[in-house]
């Protein structure tokens, strides 16, 4: 009994203290050990059980992220709790004593022990009697004050990354008029006195998203946030700016070698950031296509119409240039299908953010 008790006791503490390295300090995408598995199989299950809900589902899946990261913090500490308990369970009577009276051996002591041991409370009622018991209190004392602080630390880093991923979809969403309409931003960006005053804007965007997409790396259950308002959705920023993107490279623009570096930056960091969306939602890359109907075709024909005559007055279109709205259509089929697949997969109507 007793060596079977040490056993899983010390890989419950070896588990809980390497998936903390991995999740917090060495921090990137599916190194832990519990923690990928856990965020997958809690998101997977939340979204099934949220089914019935109908039009409150939306609220309730706001609050996957932030108990996702109540559960990781409770799982670590339960293991280290637990498998400490484990370890000083056969201690009880022996090695370990109580200040007045019998030593109860019931694994709850073992448990209540432990616990004031990892809480840093002090040794309460019950004493080591060895030194190697003491020891492995004092480790364990140290374990609970490094717990607690690395887990403040995430949580502080966490949500100072949601921040700024917040931050930058309400710039997007500004930058739209907040008319949640790419073809604002379009006509926004071309109103500049010359195109090289664009590439600016370009930049700070590129730039925007290629935080957000580091920032997943490190901390992937940024993934599981969602709040209240469409713009606050990574797929609604991506479809905003990844049709940015084909707009500009499909317009027949004066100038468009000033910014094609710009344009390329952002499409890169868009395409990569819906990559690794779909990878993690979906389980690989989702596949594009071309399979779409006349109606929509014939929607996005009208979209790339409405911007062309939009930016005409601009100043910024070649009078030789030929509108490009076959050009347009074949590229947004590129990424289109891509992202309603992923909308799906996050639990987003698709209509509603494309």
């Amino acid at each position: 009994m007793i060596w079977p008790a040490l056993l899983a006791g010390t890989l419950m503490i070896l588990v809980s203290i390497v998936d903390i390295f991995l999740t917090v300090l060495y921090a990137r995408k599916g190194s832990g050990l519990l923690s990928p598995l856990m965020t997958r199989w809690f998101w997977r299950a939340v979204k099934i059980l949220s089914q019935p809900l109908g039009s409150s589902r939306g609220t309730a899946l706001t609050f996957v992220g932030p108990a996702l990261v109540i559960v990781l913090a409770a799982t670590w500490a339960l293991l280290l709790l637990f498998g400490f308990a484990l370890i000083f369970w056969p201690c009880l009577g022996a090695t370990l004593q109580a200040g007045k009276g019998a030593t109860s051996t019931d694994f709850l002591t073992a448990v209540y022990y432990s616990g004031f041991c990892l809480t840093t409370l002090g040794l309460g009622d019950i004493a080591p009697q060895s030194g190697l018991v003491r020891l492995l209190t004092v480790a364990e004392a140290a374990l609970g004050f490094s717990f607690f602080t690395l887990t403040i630390t995430y949580f502080l880093s966490v949500f100072s990354a949601l921040l700024r991923r917040n931050a930058f979809s309400s710039l997007v969403h500004q930058k739209t008029g907040l008319s949640g309409k790419s073809a604002f931003l379009v006509v926004g960006l071309l109103s500049k006195s010359s195109l090289g005053e664009t590439g600016p804007h370009l930049r700070e965007l590129a730039a925007g998203v290629a935080d957000i997409l580091e920032s997943d790396h490190f901390y992937p259950v940024l993934h599981f946030f969602r709040f209240h308002g469409r713009h606050y959705a990574l797929p609604w920023t991506l479809a905003i700016l990844l049709d940015t993107v084909s707009l500009l490279r499909t317009l027949p623009l004066t100038a468009y070698q000033e910014i094609e570096l710009e344009v390329c930056q952002l499409e890169t960091a868009c395409r990569e950031l819906l990559r690794q969306l779909s990878e993690d939602f979906i389980g690989r890359q989702a596949a594009g296509g071309n399979g779409f109907s006349t109606d929509t075709v014939s929607l996005w024909h009208g979209h790339y119409s409405e911007v062309l005559r939009a930016v005409q007055s601009r100043g910024a279109l070649s009078e030789e240039g030929t509108p490009g709205g076959e050009e347009y259509v074949q590229s947004r089929s590129e990424w289109q299908a891509e992202l309603e697949e992923l909308c799906h997969a996050m639990a987003f109507d698709a209509e509603d953010i494309l």
